[in-house]
């Protein structure tokens, strides 16, 4: 099965992601260990972006941006210089679900 971007989001609520030292942005799949992990790099629209209750909310774009396959866990930790988790805001029907982050 072919992995979209729709998949590292489906169902959840908080997603944890990585930062490589140029300040990339990337969502970790590890569908099973024996296939390493991938790595989807990810950008936000921070210029229709609001701040609520001191989090920053933005849309986020996942689709054309490179991606990156790491064999195993020793190798992901080697390219983390930092970490942030994403938190979906609960959608309304005037607008589509985005995310947060937090570092």
């Amino acid at each position: 099965m072919a992995i979209t971007h729709h998949h590292l989001f489906l169902n959840r609520k908080i997603t944890s992601c990585l930062i490589d030292k140029d300040d990339n942005i990337f969502v970790c799949y590890e569908r099973k260990r024996a296939e390493g992990i991938l790595l989807y790099q990810i950008s936000f629209d921070d210029n229709n972006g609001e701040s609520i209750m001191n989090l920053w909310y933005s849309k986020l774009s996942v689709g054309g941006l490179p991606t990156k396959h790491v064999a195993d866990r020793k190798l992901l930790v080697e390219l983390c210089m930092d970490a942030c988790l994403l938190m979906k805001r609960r959608q309304r029907q005037d607008l589509p679900v985005d995310w947060s982050r937090t570092s």
